[in-house]
């Protein structure tokens, strides 16, 4: 049933569009950028299960899989429909990108973190979801890359692992945090924050835009973990 609404918003979206008051130019326009970002959350989706069955990946893999399934659909694309129906040039539309891009990485990155070591009123999803997923994220790439031997070992012997226990859970944050993983993720997401933060300042943006847009920034890498 939520792939049927999914498909069903998706073409009430369309009809939106289509049925909307702007001009024919600025609809083609909006409906060419919808479709983009369609394709590439299909692909960034994919990839993030293809990361849960294989072997280990890179850190870029990881972030590049951040970039299509969350960023591009959950802030460039917003952002962007905005800006097109109000009649943005391309040079107004990348220069948001280059706001909306770090950004959306940045709250993939605290997601991931709140998706092990948050609760479950946070995530409205058991706690240990994602280790028995099997899921790959910048904190188990970090374990593997540059935490010890052992401590990559256990976190990957919890990794798909069906009806792991709370203490389970509770070895594997620990890894998490005391392998440095956690404090490296989160200084990620800061520095990509200040990026797309840095970005503003090239917009000719209304004052009190630039304020939302600010607090926006900040939001996605309060502290939540």
């Amino acid at each position: 049933m939520a792939l049927l609404a999914g498909d069903l918003c998706c073409a009430l979206a369309y009809e939106a569009l289509l049925k909307s008051d702007f001009t024919s130019d600025v609809i083609l326009a909006a409906l060419q950028r919808m479709h983009t970002v369609m394709e590439a959350t299909v692909v960034g989706e994919a990839l993030d299960v293809l990361r849960t069955l294989g072997e280990p990946v890179s850190e870029e893999t990881v972030l590049n899989g951040h970039l299509l399934k969350t960023a591009k659909y959950t802030f460039e694309w917003p952002l962007h429909l905005g800006m097109i129906l109000g009649g943005a040039n391309d040079e107004l539309l990348g220069h948001m990108s280059n706001y909306a891009i770090p950004l959306g990485i940045a709250f993939q990155l605290q997601d991931d973190s709140i998706g092990i070591l948050g609760s479950e009123e946070e995530l409205g999803k058991s706690v240990s979801s994602d280790l028995e997923e099997g899921k790959q994220t910048l904190l188990t790439v970090f374990v593997h890359d540059r935490g010890s031997p052992a401590q990559y070992n256990r976190l990957k012997s919890l990794l798909g692992k069906r009806g792991i226990t709370v203490a389970e859970l509770e070895e594997a944050r620990q890894i998490i945090r005391e392998s440095g993983a956690l404090a490296y993720s989160e200084e990620r997401a800061h520095s990509m924050v200040a990026v797309g933060k840095q970005a503003l300042e090239r917009m000719p943006l209304a004052r009190d835009v630039q304020y939302v847009l600010i607090d926006l920034a900040d939001y996605v890498v309060s502290p939540k973990v």
